[in-house]
């Protein structure tokens, strides 16, 4: 819970925000004047430790490790649990684990031999036809589109019919929008 709250507030800091633009366009944060390979090394760095602090509690928790505990499975799983989650949202990748996560640990423990066939099976439904993660994209096809930094819910369903009729701040009559107005009452909320 520490790390999730650590990271959440990492992710809405104005560094998480220049990592977010270095996902998603890197040429355009470096002509932003980010050194991007500064942040990715910060970012490499802080999932390094994570990944080192859930060793040692892994193997505090387990009393014993050995290399035979990290094969391929162990390996792929958070692999899969990346892509079911999403990478876009911290809440949904959380999510998305802890589904993943029940329904393997369910499958093996009821003898299924077959719990890599399902989750290999998983992963390649998820990267050919969801390729944003099970969750956002579940959430795309309803329609509904959740920000959890804000704990909103946002377009739900909406037509180009509701951008021309609603009112908006500048807006008092509810014809189509100008852009000033669309600009202000984005802004303001």
């Amino acid at each position: 819970v520490v790390c999730y709250l650590g990271l959440r507030v990492l992710v809405n800091s104005r560094f998480g925000n220049v990592l977010v633009a270095i996902r998603e366009n890197p040429h355009r944060a470096e002509m932003l004047g980010y050194d991007i390979r500064r942040y990715q090394l910060i970012a490499f760095v802080i999932g390094s430790g994570l990944a080192g602090l859930s060793g040692v509690l892994y193997t505090a928790w387990g009393q014993y490790i050995s290399p035979s505990n990290m094969d391929l499975a162990a390996a792929a799983l958070p692999i899969i649990w990346v892509a079911v989650g999403g990478r876009k949202d911290l809440t949904a990748t959380l999510v998305g684990t802890l589904v993943v996560l029940g329904i393997f640990q369910n499958l093996t423990i009821y003898g299924s031999y077959y719990a890599f066939v399902i989750m290999g099976l998983l992963l390649v439904v998820v990267v050919v036809f969801l390729p944003e993660g099970l969750i956002p994209g579940l959430v795309k096809i309803n329609g509904v589109r959740l920000d959890f930094a804000d704990n909103t819910i946002v377009g739900v369903n909406l037509r180009p019919s509701d951008l021309t009729e609603r009112e908006s701040p500048g807006n008092k009559e509810g014809s189509a929008l100008e852009p000033e107005d669309t600009i202000e009452a984005l802004s303001t909320g």
